[in-house]
């Protein structure tokens, strides 16, 4: 990287630019990213209602059959939500189906992976399949994901990496708009541009994205640094569908559980997005977002973005403007 680019950037981390940016690339944003903006009256949703695109409570037995019937399933989460997770395990356990289970947790590149992660089950424990993926037990936190692993290697699930390292989309957010192939390796590259000419969202969508950026990092950006957000949130999402993509064309009679981070799963600028675009049927592919209850004012608000909606908990968290981080 230039050093004239490194320059400008830690005059951005002054200004608390590249702080932000290390913590969304950690996946753990502020509200705005959390699935919509904070609500300010009583939420008219309850805790532990499902809904569907068009805001209307459904029974979770609903949600099931349309998962089990799904070629793959785009699971929302908040990454350090308690109540998420408990949920996710529920689900899963109630799947009746074989099950590729695609973690953002894993990144993609990592030597010898998923085939490591996926020989010998009966001789390795979860926790040695999480090493072997890469995981990263301090960053993201055993006590949120064990149970993944663990239910995975407990019914001899195959076990799939989705994310690309945060080294290279923070390479990608700091290049230029031209620059970012530079950042990236050439499969990378192809499978980005097998989606389309460039790492941009329809214009509607991707003005929105950036617009979203800016506000979750509270107006303490600038336009160019969201832009550069969006750039590598965008290559994140396309990466994913493309591991999606190579994980049910490798188990075609399993279903594919992506877990990912709601900003993600959207159907509308997320991993979803791009995989509806590439998928033949758009029935095989189901998104779900787990939303904070105070995340959200109405259901018509919280559905679009996804197929259905789980509502959840609010997660105790400091991501207020006024404390000034």
């Amino acid at each position: 990287m230039h050093d004239r680019r490194m320059t400008a950037i830690a005059r951005q981390d002054r200004s608390g630019f590249l702080r932000g940016l290390t913590h969304w690339l950690a996946g753990f944003v502020l509200a705005t990213l959390l699935g919509g903006c904070a609500a300010t009256g009583t939420p008219a949703v309850e805790v532990g209602t499902w809904l569907d695109r068009n805001g209307d409570a459904v029974h979770e037995a609903t949600v099931l059959d349309r998962i089990q019937a799904a070629d793959v399933v785009l699971l929302g989460e908040v990454h350090d939500s308690a109540a998420v997770h408990r949920q996710q395990l529920t689900m899963l356990r109630a799947l009746d189906r074989p099950i590729v289970l695609a973690l953002e947790q894993l990144d993609l590149g990592v030597p010898g992976s998923p085939d490591v992660m996926n020989v010998d089950l009966d001789a390795i424990g979860p926790k040695q399949r999480a090493k072997q993926g890469g995981f990263d037990f301090e960053g993201w936190g055993w006590k949120h994901y064990g149970g993944l692993f663990e239910q995975a290697t407990a019914r001899q699930w195959p076990l799939w990496p989705l994310n690309l390292p945060r080294r290279k989309a923070l390479a990608v957010a700091m290049a230029g708009e031209e620059a970012w192939q530079d950042q990236l390796q050439t499969q990378e590259v192809e499978a980005i541009e097998r989606f389309g000419p460039g790492l941009a969202l329809p214009e509607i969508h991707q003005a929105n994205l950036v617009e979203d950026l800016q506000q979750a990092h509270c107006g303490r950006i600038d336009a160019e640094s969201a832009r550069g957000l969006a750039r590598a949130q965008v290559a994140r999402d396309m990466l994913m569908a493309d591991a999606l993509l190579k994980a049910h064309r490798d188990y075609p009679e399993h279903l594919v559980v992506g877990v990912m981070g709601n900003q993600h799963a959207r159907l509308d600028r997320g991993a979803g997005f791009w995989l509806q675009r590439s998928a033949g049927n758009r029935q095989g592919v189901v998104a779900i977002g787990m939303l904070p209850i105070d995340s959200v004012e109405t259901p018509a608000q919280a559905a679009p973005a996804y197929d259905f909606v789980w509502i959840t908990e609010p997660v105790d968290r400091d991501v207020g403007c006024e404390s000034g981080s």
